[in-house]
């Protein structure tokens, strides 16, 4: 190891204590910035996952027309899967859509008009990529226009708040993000500056003398490592 080496690592490990004050605070804002960045950034990574989850949740209904017979309800299955958008469906039986409005509203319409009212129908659910407001509107086009198909129902409304959601995550994501970035760099370039200024006549000795400017700059920069790290 050559001695201007040496003499830069010393002089950069002197300078670190020669600034005590300064580099504690710069080490430990930089530490709680990023402490605090990094627990965003996980509560950040959870809330996403929960979004996807929550959408992934999220179905199409698609009522089918009462006239139909075994043979065209076994056809529209497959017909519906066959969508590119579609990543699985659920049939639900008009007794199982009659026992899901008993549970869910305590009432039994059948008593009442003297049959079952409630269609039969596919739960759609759409793969990754699919489930934005935009695409789910175009796929619910395209379902309706299957022989067999009453009508497609889903909360467009619901849909685009999770997709706004998901999308100010993303946005804020990024503006915190740049934020910590700038105002790490500038407190350590501002410790720096001080540390420079505060070492100025003994930096204009060295230029008299004849140091370069490399040698100059070294043990300064070496000193900037060690905060950092």
């Amino acid at each position: 190891m050559s001695l201007n080496l040496l003499y830069s690592l010393r002089e950069g490990v002197v300078g670190l204590r020669r600034a005590r004050s300064a580099s504690v605070i710069t080490v430990s804002t930089i530490a709680v910035t990023l402490t605090l960045f990094g627990i965003f950034l996980i509560l950040t990574v959870n809330m996403q996952r929960m979004v996807q989850h929550f959408t992934e949740l999220m179905a199409l209904e698609v009522f089918i027309d009462k006239p139909l017979d075994e043979r065209q309800m076994a056809e529209l299955g497959p017909k519906i899967s066959n969508d590119e958008g579609v990543l699985a469906i659920q049939f639900i039986s008009r007794e199982m859509a009659l026992e899901r409005f008993k549970e869910d509203f305590g009432d039994d319409p059948q008593s009442v008009l003297g049959e079952n009212p409630l269609p039969a129908s596919y739960q759609v659910r759409l793969k990754r990529g699919y489930q934005t407001a935009s695409t789910i509107e175009e796929i619910a086009s395209r379902l309706e226009t299957i022989e067999g198909v009453d009508e497609v129902v889903y909360h467009s409304s619901l849909f685009q708040a999770v997709e706004r959601y998901g999308r100010n995550i993303l946005i804020i994501d990024a503006v915190i993000l740049i934020v910590v970035f700038l105002s790490t760099t500038l407190l350590v370039a501002n410790t720096m500056r001080l540390t420079l200024l505060s070492q100025k006549n003994s930096l204009r000795i060295m230029e008299l003398v004849g140091a370069t400017e490399g040698f100059i700059r070294r043990p300064y920069m070496i000193q900037g490592v060690l905060e950092g790290a």
